[in-house]
C-alpha cells in the first residue's frame, strides 16, 4: 500500500449538512506530496528541546473529522438552567443545531498566546419562563467567537501571586506533560480560561432579531458557560482531542528518556497576512528534563520564521541540535570511539592496557564558521620498566626500558543533504593512530631508540529516514581501512627483536579491539533508536506520517508532518470496530459511520478505520477561514 496525503487547503466554512449533501472518493481528494518545499531558513532555538507546529487548517481539518462521525444527537447544543429572582426561579432551556467548530490561532490583542473557539449554530431556540408560562426567541446562522489564553507559563505565575491553585490541566502540561498535553482538549484547558461571556465582536456573527433582546443574549451567554463546565467531564468533541488515535502505551524502557517531553508549553506563530491566515501555527515548545533544564519563563522563542512556510504539508516537527546532536549524536559517537591505549609497569614488566572514557577536544563546530563537527585527542603517556621476559643474550640481567605512548585519533561529523525525498545522511569520518616508542637499555651501556605504530582510518553515515510508514529511522553504517603497522629504530639482536615483536603483537590486538568496540556502540545506536518511532508520533497519534527530514541552517532536525492516508477503509466498508469495545454502528443516511459518543471513546478509535474518504469537495478548495 502507499501513503497519500490529504491536500489541506482551507477547511472552514464546512457544515455537516454540506458533508451529508457530497462525498468523492479517495483518488480525487487525496494528492500525493513527495517532494518538500525549498530549504527551510528555521529558527534558533533557545531553551527548549523539541517543537511541534500544527497548521490552524489541520486542526479544523481534524475537528471536522471528528465531527463527522458523531450521530444527529451528539450534534445538537442542549442545555438547562435556572435563575433565581426574587420569589420567582425562572428556568431557562436551549436546543439547537450545530456545525463542527473552528480554531482560530492567535488575536490581534495576544497574537502569540490567544486562541479564538468559534461555535458555529445554524438555527436553535432559547427558552425561557416561570413554570409553564414560557417565551421562546430563535437564532439562525450564527457564529459565537470567544477567546482561550493559552500563555501557560503565565497562567501558573499569575496563579502563584495570587495564591490561587494552579489548575491541574497547566501544572501537568508545564511539569508532568504526556500524551494527553497533545490535544484541543488540553489546548482549550477545559474551558477553565476561556472568557465565554465576552464573544468576540468582529469574529462573531450574532444576529439579533427583533424578539431576542440583550437580556436574552445574556442568558444565552450564561448557559452557554455552564453547557462547557458540563462538557468537561465528558468526550464531547468540543474538549476531545484534536486526533482520533490508539491510547497510547506505557512508556516503553528501551526508549532512551532523552527524546521523552516532560514539560511544555503553547506559542503561537501568527501569520499577519491575511493570504496565510490557515498556516498560522500552534507550536509546541517541549523540554525533556524539566528538573536540570526548566521551561524560559517568560515564553519567549522568538521564532522569525514560521516552521510551516507552505501548504504542501501539514506540520513541521523540530527536534534542536541541543538535543539531537549535543545530547545524543555525538555523545555516544564520543563513547563509541572512547577507548585507548596505555600502558604501565607490572612489577618489573611492562603491559598494555586497554582504557575507556578519554577527553575529546572540539576543535572545529558549526557556529565557528563550518558545516561540521570535529573532535581530537592526543595524548602521551610514559612509564619505566624491566622488561625482564625479553632476557636473551645475557641471564639475570634486566633490561631496562623506557616507554612512551601516544593517542592521536580525531573524527568528523558533517551535515549532509538529502539524497531522496525520506533519507538525510550524517556523514561520519575519522582515524585511530597510536605511537609506542622505547628507549632500551641492554647491559646497561647502550641505548637503543624503536619505535612502534599502528594506524586505521575509517568513514561511515548515520541516515536518518522516513519509512513506508512515515516512522522516523536511524540507520548507521560504519567500514574500517587495513590497519596500517611501522616500526623504526636501532634494533639490536634477539633483545630486541623479542621486544618488538611483543609490543607489534599487542598493537595490533589493541587496534582489533577499538574497531570491535566501535562497531559495538554503532550497533546500539541502531537498537535505542529502534523504539523511537511511536514516541516522536506524539503530535497527532497514528494519524500523521513523518517525511523529508532536513537540517535547517541552525543545524535542528526537521520533519515535515503529512496526513497518512494508508489503511482507510474501502467503499465496500460497512462497519467500524472499536479496538477497545468491538462496537459496530450502521452506515446512517449521511453516508457516514455514525457512533454514539456515549458508547464509544472516540480517542481510542483506530485511525486505519477512519471514514475519511466521505468529505466534501469543498475540503480541496481555497476557502480560507474566517472571512
Amino acid at each position: 500500500m502507499s501513503e497519500q496525503r490529504l491536500d489541506v487547503m482551507g477547511v472552514s466554512g464546512l457544515s455537516s449538512k454540506t458533508i451529508s449533501k457530497q462525498s468523492i472518493t479517495n483518488n480525487k481528494i487525496y494528492s500525493m506530496q513527495a517532494v518538500s518545499s525549498s530549504k527551510s531558513p528555521g529558527n534558533c532555538i533557545t531553551g527548549y528541546d523539541m517543537v511541534a507546529a500544527i497548521t490552524q487548517d489541520t486542526i479544523n481539518l481534524q475537528l471536522l473529522l471528528l465531527w463527522d462521525l458523531l450521530d444527529e444527537e451528539c450534534r445538537k447544543m442542549k442545555w438547562e438552567y435556572t435563575l433565581k429572582h426574587g420569589r420567582f426561579t425562572l428556568n431557562y432551556s436551549f436546543e439547537g443545531e450545530m456545525d463542527a467548530p473552528e480554531v482560530i490561532l492567535g488575536t490581534s490583542k495576544a497574537p502569540n498566546f490567544q486562541v479564538k473557539l468559534a461555535l458555529n449554530i445554524p438555527e436553535g431556540t432559547l427558552t425561557y419562563g416561570v413554570g409553564e408560562d414560557k417565551d421562546s426567541v430563535t437564532i439562525s446562522d450564527w457564529k459565537y467567537v470567544f477567546d482561550v489564553d493559552v500563555n501557560f507559563a503565565q497562567i501558573e505565575q499569575d496563579h502563584i501571586q495570587n495564591s490561587i491553585a494552579v489548575p491541574d490541566v497547566v501544572k501537568n502540561m508545564l511539569h508532568k506533560f504526556n500524551d494527553e498535553c497533545f490535544t484541543i482538549r488540553h489546548l482549550l484547558m477545559d474551558f477553565q480560561n476561556a472568557n465565554i461571556a465576552n464573544y468576540d465582536e468582529v469574529e462573531s456573527k450574532i444576529t439579533l432579531s427583533e424578539d431576542f433582546t440583550e437580556d436574552d443574549l445574556i442568558s444565552f451567554q450564561t448557559g452557554l458557560t455552564k453547557y462547557f463546565r458540563d462538557l468537561a467531564e465528558t468526550d464531547h468533541p468540543f474538549v476531545l482531542g484534536y486526533s482520533i488515535e490508539e491510547k497510547t502505551p506505557d512508556s516503553d524502557p528501551s526508549i532512551p528518556p532523552t527524546f521523552t517531553p516532560t514539560g511544555g508549553t503553547y506559542w503561537i506563530f501568527f501569520e499577519e497576512d491575511e493570504s496565510k491566515r490557515s498556516q498560522s501555527t500552534l507550536n509546541f515548545l517541549l523540554t525533556t528534563d524539566t528538573v536540570k533544564k526548566p521551561l524560559p519563563y517568560p515564553t519567549k522563542p522568538n521564532f522569525n520564521n514560521n516552521w510551516v512556510s507552505s501548504n504542501e504539508y501539514d506540520g513541521r516537527f523540530v527536534l534542536a541540535k541541543s538535543l539531537f546532536f549535543g545530547e545524543f549524536i555525538l555523545p555516544k559517537l564520543q563513547e563509541a570511539l572512547g577507548h585507548y591505549i596505555t600502558g604501565e609497569r607490572k612489577g618489573d614488566d611492562s603491559i598494555l592496557i586497554k582504557k575507556s572514557g578519554l577527553e575529546w577536544t572540539l576543535t572545529e563546530s558549526p557556529e565557528k564558521g563550518s558545516s561540521r563537527w570535529k573532535y581530537t585527542y592526543d595524548k602521551t603517556f610514559n612509564w619505566n620498566a624491566k622488561d625482564v621476559e625479553v632476557w636473551a643474550v645475557v641471564k639475570n640481567v634486566p633490561i631496562e626500558v623506557d616507554h612512551w605512548i601516544t593517542n592521536k585519533f580525531w573524527f568528523t561529523v558533517e551535515l549532509g543533504e538529502s539524497t531522496s525525498s525520506n533519507t538525510l545522511p550524517i556523514k561520519l569520518n575519522g582515524e585511530f593512530y597510536v605511537h609506542h616508542e622505547f628507549l632500551c637499555h641492554p647491559l646497561g651501556f647502550t641505548n637503543e631508540r624503536m619505535s612502534l605504530s599502528a594506524k586505521v582510518g575509517w568513514e561511515g553515515t548515520i541516515d536518518v529516514t522516513c519509512g513506508t510508514q512515515g516512522v522516523i529511522e536511524l540507520k548507521p553504517s560504519i567500514s574500517f581501512k587495513e590497519t596500517v603497522i611501522n616500526h623504526d629504530g636501532n634494533f639490536w639482536g634477539d633483545i630486541d627483536q623479542a621486544l618488538l615483536e611483543r609490543n607489534v603483537k599487542g598493537l595490533e590486538n589493541n587496534a582489533t579491539w577499538i574497531k570491535s568496540q566501535y562497531e559495538k556502540e554503532v550497533n546500539d545506536l541502531l537498537n535505542l533508536f529502534a523504539p523511537l518511532g511511536n514516541r516522536f508520533v506524539l503530535p497527532a497519534g497514528g494519524v500523521f506520517a513523518f517525511k523529508n527530514p532536513e537540517f535547517d541552517d541552525f543545524q535542528n532536525l526537521l520533519f515535515d508532518i503529512t496526513y497518512k492516508t494508508e489503511g482507510l477503509p474501502s467503499d465496500t466498508d460497512n462497519e467500524i470496530v472499536s479496538k477497545k469495545d468491538q462496537i459496530t454502528s450502521p452506515i446512517d443516511e449521511r453516508g457516514s459511520k455514525s457512533l454514539p459518543i456515549k458508547n464509544l471513546p472516540i480517542k481510542n478509535l483506530p485511525i486505519k478505520n477512519l471514514p475519511i474518504k466521505n468529505l466534501p469537495i469543498e475540503i480541496i478548495e481555497k476557502v480560507r477561514s474566517f472571512k
